[in-house]
């Protein structure tokens, strides 16, 4: 990991989620919802006819993922019950099939880290080709 984003501590998810929540209360534009990331790594991923694709809906970035990949994100899209359909009403990511547009099912390794570098803007993967899309839609 240090190899991968040496710019990312550890962190909790409270510490994290404390530190969004103040982050919110100040004016868009005078935020920084950023600096909280969620490395996550999927382990299994269900079968599927595409490539299994993760949608983050602020940005509004699609990022192909497979078993054994890894990406950071900001922590506001990835709680730590974000794959928890039960749970989570109003998603703000998704793990889906593009091939029939059917949500997928996945064992990710979720762990958090605080970006030291505050020009780090947005999600970011181990290989930048594994991203299909990217708005720039920021978060404010």
């Amino acid at each position: 990991m240090a190899k991968f984003c040496p710019t990312l501590i550890p962190t909790t998810y409270e510490a994290a989620e404390e530190y969004l929540r103040e982050e919110k209360l100040k004016p868009k534009g005078k935020r920084d919802l950023r600096r909280e990331f969620c490395y996550l790594s999927f382990t299994k991923i269900q079968e599927s006819v595409g490539r299994p694709t993760l949608f983050l809906l602020e940005t509004q970035t699609l990022i192909a993922v497979g078993p054994g990949h890894s990406i950071a994100v900001p922590t506001i899209d990835c709680p730590p019950w974000a794959f928890d359909r039960e749970r989570n009403s109003e998603p703000s990511i998704f793990l889906f099939d593009p091939a029939t547009k059917k949500p997928l099912d996945a064992t990710a390794i979720m762990t958090y880290f605080t970006n030291t570098d505050p020009n780090q803007k947005h999600a970011f993967d181990e290989k930048e080709t594994n991203i299909i899309q990217y708005k720039g839609r920021m978060y404010e």
